[in-house]
């Protein structure tokens, strides 16, 4: 599967509904929602019909060159190569432009009065995204930009394997946990559920991190 090629048609599609949407939108229109669906923001049309593509072109060109702006990969090319998990990173970034395309069409279904139940796909788009996450957590390997970040990892390997081996797991948990919670539940509910299981699998990760910190520190 050509990522590159499928991160270039997600932008223009999204750029091709923001030229489609645009003339139809008010001066002023919901930039931001609150766990129940409903609007407590607002901001000029461009922000609905343009900011996605814009911060998907972003996310784009920093995935693509990540391995070039990396200054571990530069002090030490061998050690910390990308290439072992390049694939991984370009799976991560189609995962995010997904969700981005998602959040853009809930973002415009909102300014024509939609809310509610389109609101309730944008939680269960959030346990998807969490879910594609984790399920390639396991691969990544020390570096300056993606993966679990914290000091008892970034100098123990093995410490980082393990770490990113429970994260995975952790996240692939609580992003199912979150998409059952968004379609399931009532949507008051489901929201504030959804959140909790994000935020339980976050919490697990950190503390699964310093626990491998550990374990492997006793095994050297």
């Amino acid at each position: 599967m050509n990522h590159h090629r499928i991160g270039i048609i997600l932008i223009l599609v999204m750029l091709l509904i923001g030229i489609v949407a645009y003339p139809m939108l008010p001066e002023i229109v919901p930039t931001h929602y609150g766990i129940d669906g409903m609007p407590n923001n607002f901001g000029p049309r461009w922000i609905a019909a343009f900011m996605a593509p814009l911060a998907s072109l972003l996310i784009f060109v920093l995935f693509e060159y990540l391995p070039r702006l990396d200054p571990m990969t530069r002090r030490d090319p061998q050690r910390f190569s990308y290439e072992s998990f390049r694939p991984t990173l370009q799976r991560w970034s189609t995962a995010f432009l997904l969700f981005i395309l998602l959040t853009h069409i809930v973002q415009l279904l909102g300014v024509f009065g939609y809310h509610g139940e389109t609101f309730r796909i944008l939680f269960g788009g959030i346990g998807l995204l969490f879910a594609a996450l984790g399920n390639e957590m396991g691969r990544l390997r020390p570096n300056s930009f993606a993966g679990i970040r914290v000091p008892w990892l970034m100098n123990d390997e093995a410490a980082w394997r393990l770490a990113h081996r429970w994260a995975g797991r952790a996240f692939v948990i609580g992003g199912v946990a979150a998409l059952l919670c968004a379609i399931t539940l009532p949507m008051k509910i489901a929201s504030v559920a959804a959140l909790v299981c994000i935020g339980g699998a976050t919490v697990v990760t950190l503390v699964g991190s310093y626990a491998a910190a550990l374990r492997t520190g006793r095994k050297a």
